[in-house]
């Protein structure tokens, strides 16, 4: 079975695997996101912990950018995260470095 993922689709996220007549997503691997004095430490309200997406929109404006949150706190699940948490928003400059390091 050919599979044939365009390398810019949003949808190739890592590398498909095969394995016998199974074929399935490998592990993605994310990027470290480091401590800065930059970062910033907010409590969130009950719609932030409901939608990481709109918090990575309001915070980076791009909410595929979720991801930097959960692994900047440690978060597998978005579901972990609830009202009155306080949480690292990595800094712009960190999320730039990590995106431009990713993209060569």
């Amino acid at each position: 079975m050919d599979v044939n993922i365009d390398q810019n689709s949003w949808l190739n996220l890592t590398d498909l695997l095969q394995s016998g007549q199974y074929i399935f997503w490998d592990q993605t691997e994310y990027p470290e996101v480091p401590l800065t004095d930059d970062d910033v430490y907010i409590q969130l309200s009950a719609q932030q912990a409901k939608r990481i997406d709109l918090l990575a929109y309001d915070t980076y404006g791009d909410p595929v950018l979720f991801w930097i949150i959960m692994i900047a706190n440690n978060i597998d699940y978005p579901a972990q995260m609830y009202e009155g948490m306080t949480i690292r928003l990595p800094s712009q400059d960190t999320i730039d470095s990590i995106l431009k390091s990713n993209n060569t």
